[in-house]
Order: C-alpha cells, then sequence, then structure tokens
C-alpha cells in the first residue's frame, strides 16, 4: 500500500472538481492501493517531473 500526500495546491484545484470527485475519489484510491501499476493504459501513467 503507498502513502499519498496531498499538498494544499491539490485541496484547491480538488475544490474545482466537486461534480466529479467520485471518480477522483476511485481513482485516488487505485493509486493507494497499487500505484502507478493500477492505472489503465488509456490514462497514459508517467512519473510525475518537478
Amino acid at each position: 500500500m503507498y502513502e499519498l500526500f496531498y499538498t494544499t495546491k491539490f485541496k484547491k484545484d480538488l475544490k474545482k472538481f466537486k461534480s466529479d470527485f467520485g471518480l477522483i475519489g476511485d481513482f485516488l484510491k487505485v493509486l493507494q492501493e497499487k500505484g502507478i501499476r493500477g492505472v489503465p493504459i488509456k490514462m497514459k501513467p508517467h512519473r510525475l517531473q518537478f
């Protein structure tokens, strides 16, 4: 199981998508359980760049 960290920017952006929160919540659960390997190919998973 992976640990997700929520930044202030993420929390602010999340407020913009209240109508799609169910979909976003489901996606975050998959990320937490399986990591990037759980993301479907159609979503084009990639490592974040800083």
